[in-house]
């Protein structure tokens, strides 16, 4: 709220709608998806004073995963592909990533596997090329995501394996939070029952 306070007052914008993204992705990972909805709707209504589409590209990331998180699937693709579409025309090469992967994912939850997958391989590659780390992790999660959707758990696991390895470069928070229900499911399903309750501890 510090920034939003201090857009507020010092008539900020900019600082308001920055503040309000943190606020919208932060409600989201918490679980509170009509509140992070409510937060991207006022940075929405900024970045239009602003006539800023970088800043109205970055609220498609806020509502498709509160449209995701809350099963409203029709919604959640129709904001992904319009933040892809915006992102991709202003050369935001992240957030384009983020949301491709995302729209793989929401493929596969709805079976529709053969696109899900020809999109996960798509981002991974253009993730490597970028060569941004969370953008790395983030390429391999999703393709992971999509192959354990079909089945195909040694590779989820590898994926996972290289996921953690890279991590161990750096840290992010976010990345370990969406990994780990994935990681330890995977690792359940193959039989190895010891290592998933070991990975559970460590997630909770």
């Amino acid at each position: 709220w510090r920034a939003v306070e201090f857009g507020n007052k010092h008539d900020v914008l900019l600082a308001q709608a920055l503040g309000y993204e943190f606020l919208g992705e932060n409600t989201v990972n918490a679980g509170d998806w009509q509140k992070a909805l409510e937060y991207a709707a006022c940075e929405r209504e900024i970045a239009q004073r602003l006539h800023s589409r970088e800043r109205l590209s970055w609220t498609y990331l806020v509502t498709s995963l509160a449209y995701m998180a809350s099963c409203d699937l029709e919604l959640a693709e129709r904001e992904i592909r319009e933040g892809k579409a915006l992102a991709e025309s202003i050369g935001e090469q992240r957030l384009t990533l983020l949301l491709t992967g995302f729209l793989a994912i929401m493929l596969a939850d709805l079976g529709r596997f053969d696109e899900a997958l020809k999109i996960a391989w798509e981002n991974y590659h253009s993730a490597e090329a970028l060569g941004l780390l969370y953008s790395r992790n983030e390429g391999r999660r999703c393709l992971a995501h999509v192959l354990f959707k079909q089945g195909e758990l040694d590779e989820t696991l590898r994926l996972c394996d290289e996921i953690r390895e890279l991590l161990s470069e750096g840290k992010s928070r976010i990345t370990h939070l969406w990994l780990g229900p994935l990681h330890i499911e995977a690792l359940f399903l193959s039989g190895r029952r010891e290592e998933a309750s070991q990975r559970l501890v460590g997630y909770e």
